[in-house]
């Protein structure tokens, strides 16, 4: 039987394919080792979520403790070099425990917060916010830029990044009263009605609205329970001589008693 030979080109052709399958699978190799997300024999933890209205602690492998508030999504990932979260969205309490051999990074908005071991708050809403409660920790470019900005934070600071790309951080001191929101229970001191309301919605799927959009402006004092908005509201009322309105579904309204 005559035997059938490929053409030389054809062989050529299947070559060069085998190489190219080859150096693809390399690529995809050496990228998956450098990701700080990669499968490791390291413990991993997987992605962290609440819902709105609940705030969950967790602790990670490491000893490290995460708070987390409504409506927050963190993922994590530890290996041997390093101790990775990212805020996807929502607010964390961070409690790094220390470790002078891995560092511990939170990804947030395109930045970086690096340290070996301390507590700080973050945020990622309407922008980034972080408010240092103990130590401090570097902030620099998730990108690691050539010429990037570097930051760095202490205790009692806060640092608000802008959503917008052009906006420039803001520095200040963090108010005492910023730190209270893991409790239940929050202390008030001459702070306006609009803003305890924008608290304690986060925390419910009903919302509080003021029949007179002017009462926001008045200022009030005390002990709110801020996860609860129908409790928040009946406190709120209870300053102001007025009352709640709950006859629509999902809404609480403060006014007028008997409106």
């Amino acid at each position: 039987m005559a035997r059938v030979s490929m053409p030389e080109s054809r062989w050529k052709a299947v070559l060069l394919a085998v190489a190219v399958l080859a150096l693809a699978g390399m690529a995809l190799a050496w990228v998956t080792a450098l990701s700080p997300f990669r499968s490791s024999p390291a413990p991993a933890v997987p992605a962290l979520a609440t819902r709105i209205g609940e705030v969950r602690q967790v602790a990670l492998a490491d000893g490290s403790q995460l708070i987390l508030d409504t409506d927050t999504r963190v993922l994590t990932a530890f290996t041997r070099e390093q101790r990775w979260i990212e805020l996807e969205k929502g607010r964390v309490r961070v409690v790094v425990a220390r470790d002078k051999i891995r560092p511990f990074i939170v990804r947030v908005g395109g930045r970086e917060i690096v340290t070996a071991g301390v507590m700080f708050d973050v945020s990622h809403r309407d922008g980034i916010d972080i408010h240092m409660l103990h130590g401090s920790v570097e902030i620099r470019d998730a990108s690691h830029r050539k010429g990037s900005e570097k930051l760095e934070l202490q205790t009692g600071e806060r640092l608000v990044i802008p959503a917008a790309a052009n906006a420039a951080p803001t520095r200040s001191r963090a108010p005492d009263a910023d730190r209270q929101w893991v409790d239940e229970i929050q202390g008030f001191k001459d702070v306006p009605v609009r803003d305890i309301i924008d608290r304690a919605n986060a925390y419910g799927t009903e919302k509080i609205e003021l029949a007179d959009p002017a009462t926001g402006h008045r200022r009030i004092s005390g002990q709110i329970n801020i996860r609860s908005p129908a409790a928040a509201a009946e406190a709120i009322a209870g300053h102001l001589g007025l009352a709640v309105d709950r006859s629509r579904p999902g809404r609480i309204v403060i006014g007028p008693a008997g409106r």
